[in-house]
């Protein structure tokens, strides 16, 4: 998320943002959308340098996104307000923000769009733990179920499907097993 949704091509600047993310225990794509969530409030003026320490957040600034992620990682600054989630972001820099939260249930929505298949939608919106990449989908099942080959933006009969599935998924997760294994 710190690529392409932030128009930044500095290889560098991405391994170090991927770097911070691993050492303060932040997810890649989460934190890149809370990234994304304050670039575009920077870029439409609804919160300044005053709010981000001096940041210029602008698109491609992959110098300044290092700097955030580095702010959310230690919880300074505006990272202190970003590290507690969108809705606390929302109600700290204001409700004109909420249209440019990507977040359902203050979580930022997976790096691959939920509109693309019924089944992920599904995981993204209805799962005990929403909009996570790795909680199964009727879109790319867990190794080992049978799933049936369903068109893509058909619905009936993937209810059970997805139930099976995310439960999978979920005891897998505590099991503390890798769905990649």
């Amino acid at each position: 998320m710190f690529g392409p949704n932030l128009l930044i091509d500095d290889l560098e600047a991405l391994r170090r943002t991927n770097d911070l993310c691993n050492r303060y225990g932040m997810d890649t794509i989460g934190c890149g959308h809370l990234a994304g969530y304050a670039v575009e409030c920077f870029e439409r003026g609804l919160i300044g340098r005053a709010q981000t320490g001096g940041l210029a957040l602008n698109w491609g600034n992959a110098e300044a996104v290092v700097c955030l992620v580095e702010k959310i990682g230690k919880g300074e600054g505006i990272g202190s307000v970003l590290a507690r989630g969108f809705e606390a972001a929302i109600q700290e820099l204001g409700p004109q923000t909420t249209e440019y939260a990507m977040a359902v249930p203050n979580e930022g929505i997976p790096a691959h769009d939920p509109r693309w298949n019924v089944g992920l939608a599904l995981t993204c919106f209805l799962n005990p733990t929403p909009a996570h990449h790795c909680q199964g989908s009727t879109a790319f099942p867990v190794a080992g179920y049978d799933m049936p080959a369903v068109p893509a933006d058909y619905a009936p009969g993937r209810a059970s499907h997805h139930d099976g599935i995310t439960n999978r998924a979920h005891v897998l997760d505590a099991a503390g097993l890798c769905l990649f294994g």
